[in-house]
């Protein structure tokens, strides 16, 4: 695994530089991890984690179809896709819509401290049901998406990301769309970085653009370059587009 290109990826929001790697601080863990290993994590959740079960090599090759998917392949070996808890990815994309990620980490943190539960200095991530002030989740700097997370707080269960994953692709889909503030481009993010629904591919004016430029495709409705690249990618789809996005945004 390429720990710098995986953590600074776009897909996950709380970490931060520690010594000559990462803290990564997640659900209900906080742990180091570097390019050599990792410390404070049992080893079964950091291979659940970093998605270590993957068969990385045959799905690399599965995606590698055209000379676009090679530059951005060698560009970025050993980028892994993460297995998030659904909650707190739920809530991380909640607050990525219309802004940058240094303000998403920065209201992601906000939100921990003040609806979490500190340990040791480490502010973990409320769970289901704790964030229920939508006031003071105003003041955490979230702004008009406070009302969604709130709403989205109150409405959600365990049971029900367990379903998603249970789900096909098309109905978990649907199923998040029907919460409020998710629209197509969050649910394949949850979809793909927290419910094992890997054909997800999450479509941004970055991804879209490589779309075009590269595929031939035309600038039409989200549904129509989500489905191209479902159908072009495979089952594996969201790897894809995890490299196509971080070599895009990088040139």
């Amino acid at each position: 695994m390429h720990t710098q290109s995986t953590l600074e990826s776009g897909q996950l929001f709380r970490y931060w530089k520690e010594r000559n790697g990462y803290r990564v601080v997640h659900g209900a863990h906080s742990f180091y991890v570097d390019d050599h290993g990792y410390s404070g994590i049992h080893s079964v959740d950091f291979n659940s984690f970093f998605r270590m079960d993957d068969d990385y090599g045959a799905i690399v090759a599965a995606i590698t179809k055209d000379d676009v998917m090679r530059r951005a392949v060698a560009a970025y070996p050993g980028l892994r896709l993460i297995r998030q808890d659904p909650w707190e990815c739920t809530v991380s994309f909640l607050c990525s819509s219309a802004t940058n990620i240094p303000r998403i980490q920065r209201d992601l943190n906000n939100i921990a401290r003040v609806f979490g539960h500190e340990n040791n200095g480490v502010h973990y991530f409320p769970k289901i049901g704790e964030i229920d002030d939508v006031e003071k989740l105003k003041q955490c700097g979230t702004g008009y998406r406070a009302k969604f997370i709130h709403a989205v707080n109150g409405i959600v269960t365990r049971r029900f990301f367990l379903q998603l994953k249970k789900m096909d692709y098309e109905t978990a889909h649907d199923a998040l769309m029907e919460l409020p503030g998710i629209g197509p481009k969050i649910a394949d993010c949850i979809l793909l970085f927290s419910c094992d629904q890997m054909s997800a591919f999450p479509i941004d004016t970055w991804m879209e653009k490589v779309l075009v430029d590269n595929y031939g495709r035309r600038k039409r409705t989200y549904t129509h370059l989500s489905s191209f690249a479902r159908d072009y990618f495979g089952d594996y789809a969201g790897y894809a587009q995890q490299f196509l996005y971080h070599w895009k945004r990088n040139l």
